[in-house]
């Protein structure tokens, strides 16, 4: 496996820390492993496992030897949502209706307060997702 340049560590770096910071992650949750991280980005197992210390360093994430890394304590709760999708995701059979059904079972699953209005959306936007919050994230 050849030296990546740092400009495509960055890069690795900024998107582990989105998807820390991803709004749908709660507290506690798994993250994702030194492995995953190796395979997914085609990096060394070195340079996942320096990437998730970094993580940890500047409070990411948990690590615990033997049971992973988890998403470290957030102020950040999920108040509700707003679900926003084309009038044709009322279609059954549809890719819409399909997506819209899975995302009100998540959010009645997740006891989450939400909200779906239908109306005409821009070509090839075919879902929207705004998601309230509060609070923000420690460290």
């Amino acid at each position: 496996m050849g030296r990546r340049s740092s400009g495509e560590i960055d890069r690795i770096r900024r998107t582990l820390r989105a998807m820390v910071s991803d709004e749908l992650r709660r507290a506690g949750q798994r993250f994702v492993s030194a492995r995953y991280i190796a395979q997914r980005f085609a990096v060394s197992y070195q340079t996942a496992h320096h990437l998730l210390t970094e993580l940890e360093r500047d409070g990411f994430i948990i690590r615990r030897a033997g049971s992973g890394s988890f998403i470290a304590g957030r102020k950040n709760t999920l108040r509700s949502a707003l679900l926003i999708f084309a009038r044709r995701a009322k279609r059954s059979g549809s890719f819409g209706n399909l997506l819209l059904r899975q995302l009100v079972a998540k959010m009645e699953t997740m006891e989450l307060p939400f909200e779906v209005t239908f109306g005409p959306l821009r070509q090839n936007t075919f879902v929207k997702m705004s998601i309230l919050s509060s609070g923000s994230r420690l460290g």
